[in-house]
């Protein structure tokens, strides 16, 4: 039976729909399985030949699958041989030093310490140093012999090449994927824009220009790292990073078109549907139905011409692009930063190793027959911040409690190791796909794999209960650290907010006459990443308790009313205007004056053009930031 065109034709986008969301969760599902293969096998394997030592070659798999970054081959490479030399020598320290549980607890301070503080290294090797911590806090409540050490390292090599040599990815598919999401997060804005009602723009700016720029910046962060691996150029590799550029483009002419929607114009037609489709395609590697929009504007024109080389990236001519590598600190700077008694890093590390050591000692104290979850788990459990660390305490002790439930389900149905060691391996797969995704599901699928793999011949519902117990105590130990030495978000918003107007004053004194275009596009990048760290950093204290929420509301309103007038600067210059001088200075006199809580300054007269009056009247609305009484959804 024939189908009508229009039901066939819905059939074909459900389809190329779902092919495109399985293309995003392939590579998660890779790193599941390649994790659950160099874990669940050598763990079984330990239990069918007794041989325990096999157990901590399942250790260096499991952990090893967690220290990789993803991403780039190299940078994977780098990040797990980072991990593989680090680990060794964590262990080496503490497999010495086990003789006595207070000579494991100074040195796995030491390792911890030393882990935590590499976070003012970057995000990876933040990473990599808390899985060195958690690997030298299960060891120093195992007090393996010092045999086992390279045991463990042949696991963690045995990830890497898993991952890295045995399974490998094609060369540009990480880039392709988070160039995609970058389009996808377009799509949603477009889409919100096209059905915005009159109370929504503060909310619509704040969460899709958020999301579209942090989608930007690991994009171009991937685009980065998969060129420096490679001396030539190829087609693909030149338009993908074309695209990033695009998308920046297209980004800010969004915002200008959502300014323009808000006052009362039309929103523009189809964006959304063909910011998807350019998903589609890239996430597919292959051209779809070609992209048709109506109109001749800048922001249409720039589209039809992405489209094009999304759906032929071997081909496809490259569009102009105004895009910087991101500028990062060198190294020297940002570890002298870290070394600041004022800064939360060293603050952190000294915190977590004080922790650490104590709560080995509890758990060799007051539960000696399994004393490995107590330490893991604070360790796990605290974080840099006071907010996020109650959250993940809940989350840890909830999803320890239905893992453990999950567990003495399994020991009562399944009897067979053989078919208890199958169960567990989708079980392996899940949590590290959910493990980015959702803290709580993590644990929950960790915790039946880790109890019943540790001790698979002899596991019973006592395993899981003490599971839980020793989570809740460990878990305590960390939120009574957290409490009793706090690390209040307060005394960082300030510094952040003060970026944020920083930024958006460079950005005024640029949006003048005579300024190039590069200029302003990375100045309105340095916007939108300074509303990023401020708008995280405030979320960061709306986690604390309340008495410590000093200030939340004043900070909201500079978040909120920052991003309003950087927006309908950006609507402005991709209009083809420029801010007039005596316009410019009245901004940066506002912006100035919302440091302080102060008064508007006089506003400037003879202003005909509602752009003009809009930019003026939300510099006004900055500079009065003291009085929250202020309608916000101007």
């Amino acid at each position: 039976m024939k189908l009508p065109r229009t039901y066939s034709g819905a059939m074909q986008a459900g389809e190329v729909a779902t092919r495109a969301r399985l293309a995003v969760l392939a590579p998660e599902l890779a790193n599941g399985v390649r994790a659950a293969l160099v874990t669940i096998v050598p763990f079984f394997l330990a239990g069918e030949l007794h041989r325990p030592e096999l157990a901590w070659v399942a250790l260096g798999g499991w952990l090893g699958a967690l220290a990789d970054p993803g991403g780039a081959r190299t940078p994977r490479i780098r990040a797990v041989m980072s991990f593989l030399v680090c680990s060794t020598i964590a262990l080496t320290l503490v497999s010495l030093s086990a003789t006595t549980t207070v000579a494991a607890a100074v040195v796995l301070a030491a390792v911890v310490f030393t882990g935590s503080f590499a976070a003012s290294l970057g995000a990876t090797a933040q990473s990599v140093g808390t899985i060195v911590s958690i690997t030298a806090t299960i060891a120093a409540a195992h007090r393996p012999p010092l045999l086992y050490v390279p045991m463990f390292a042949a696991g963690v090599a045995l990830a890497m090449i898993t991952s890295a040599i045995a399974w490998p990815i094609w060369r540009h598919r990480p880039v392709r994927v988070a160039v995609a999401r970058v389009f996808d997060r377009l799509a949603e804005y477009a889409d919100a824009i096209a059905i915005a009602a009159p109370d929504d723009w503060p909310d619509l700016a704040r969460r899709h220009q958020r999301a579209v720029r942090t989608a930007l910046e690991q994009a171009r962060a991937t685009t980065l790292a998969v060129r420096a691996r490679h001396a030539g150029e190829t087609p693909a590799g030149a338009n993908l990073r074309a695209l990033v550029g695009a998308a920046e483009d297209v980004f800010f002419r969004l915002i200008a078109a959502a300014e323009q929607v808000e006052r009362g114009a039309p929103a523009p037609r189809d964006l959304g549907a063909a910011y998807r489709s350019i998903a589609r395609d890239l996430y597919l590697r292959s051209a779809g139905e070609r992209v048709t929009l109506e109109g001749d504007s800048a922001i249409v024109r720039e589209t039809l011409a992405i489209a094009a080389i999304a759906g032929d990236l071997d081909h496809g001519g490259q569009p102009v692009a105004a895009s910087g590598a991101p500028v990062h600190a060198p190294w020297r700077r940002r570890l002298r930063d870290a070394l600041s008694t004022r800064g939360p890093i060293l603050h952190h590390a000294l915190r977590i190793s004080l922790l650490a050591a104590v709560a080995l000692t509890v758990g060799h104290t007051y539960t000696p027959a399994h004393p490995t979850w107590v330490p893991v788990t604070a360790v796990a459990v605290l974080q840099p911040y006071l907010g996020p660390t109650l959250v993940r305490a809940a989350e840890r002790v909830l999803g320890t409690i239905l893992g453990a439930t999950m567990t003495f389900a399994l020991i009562t149905v399944v009897h067979d190791p053989l078919v208890l060691t199958m169960i567990l391996f989708p079980l392996a797969v899940l949590a590290v796909v959910l493990r980015s995704r959702s803290y709580r599901l993590f644990v929950l699928f960790l915790t039946p794999v880790f109890v019943l793999i540790t001790d698979l011949s002899h596991a019973d519902w006592h395993t899981g209960a003490a599971r839980v117990i020793d989570v809740a105590l460990g878990g305590a130990l960390a939120l009574v650290a957290a409490l009793i030495i706090p690390s209040r978000e307060r005394l960082r918003l300030g510094p952040a907010l003060d970026g944020v107007l920083d930024a958006l004053a460079r950005y005024v004194r640029l949006c003048t006459a005579g300024h190039p275009r590069e200029s302003v596009v990375v100045a309105r990048r340095e916007v939108g990443l300074a509303l990023e760290a401020a708008e995280v950093s405030l979320e960061r204290m709306l986690a604390e308790p309340a008495r410590l929420r000093e200030g939340e509301e004043r900070a909201m309103y500079i978040v909120t009313y920052a991003r309003r007038l950087s927006a309908s600067l950006t609507e402005l210059l991709e209009g083809g205007d420029v801010v007039p001088t005596e316009i410019a200075g009245y901004l940066e006199i506002a912006i100035e004056r919302a440091r302080t809580s102060g008064q508007a300054p006089p506003e400037p007269t003879g202003i005909d053009s509602p752009a003009l009056q809009q930019l003026v009247q939300r510099g006004g609305l900055l500079a009065r930031v003291a009085q929250p009484t202020e309608d916000n959804d101007r």
